[in-house]
């Protein structure tokens, strides 16, 4: 039986167009092991924090206006994928 790597990531933006270059960037890095990407609004990440435990909290240190957040699968383990799909000059960490 062959074991599958399976990572998710979500990552912050500035802006809904940061989102698509992300994308695009996630898309040609990644290919074939990307397995779905979504993306929202502060305001979307608002209303599921109100809805969750208290002890659930926001990601980040600070708000976004928006974010991006990927799902990869792969046959094989491999770096996580902020290594493999975003140059890490534009991952930013809070």
């Amino acid at each position: 039986m062959r074991s599958t790597a399976r990572n998710v990531a979500l990552l912050a933006a500035d802006s809904f167009d940061d989102v698509l270059e992300i994308v695009q960037l996630a898309r040609a890095s990644l290919n074939e092991i990307l397995s779905a990407c979504e993306f929202f609004d502060r305001e979307s990440l608002d209303l599921q924090l109100s809805q969750r435990l208290p002890s659930v909290s926001d990601p980040f240190q600070s708000p976004h206006p928006m974010y991006a957040r990927f799902y990869r699968t792969s046959l094989i383990s491999s770096a996580p994928m902020h290594e493999t799909a975003i140059p890490h000059h534009q991952v930013r960490s809070d």
